[in-house]
């Protein structure tokens, strides 16, 4: 699904309102997005978020709600 070469474009929302977006490249799985997320996103633990994935090199997007714990 990832390759490290890949350029991988992230945004997160919260109720509607973008919280962050960024544009990434070295991901291997979405175990290593999700914890690169995690710092970036402390304030948020415990609340629902939409985190929309695009990967622009293999020319797919998802969109799913995640949840971080503390």
């Amino acid at each position: 699904m990832y390759s490290q070469t890949d350029s991988i474009f992230v945004t997160v929302y919260h109720l509607g309102r973008r919280l962050i977006h960024l544009r990434l490249s070295g991901i291997k799985s979405q175990a290593d997005l999700l914890t690169g997320l995690r710092d970036k996103l402390s304030a948020y633990a415990g609340k629902l978020l939409t985190l929309e994935t695009r990967n622009a090199t293999q020319g797919w997007s998802r969109t799913s709600p995640v949840l971080f714990t503390a």
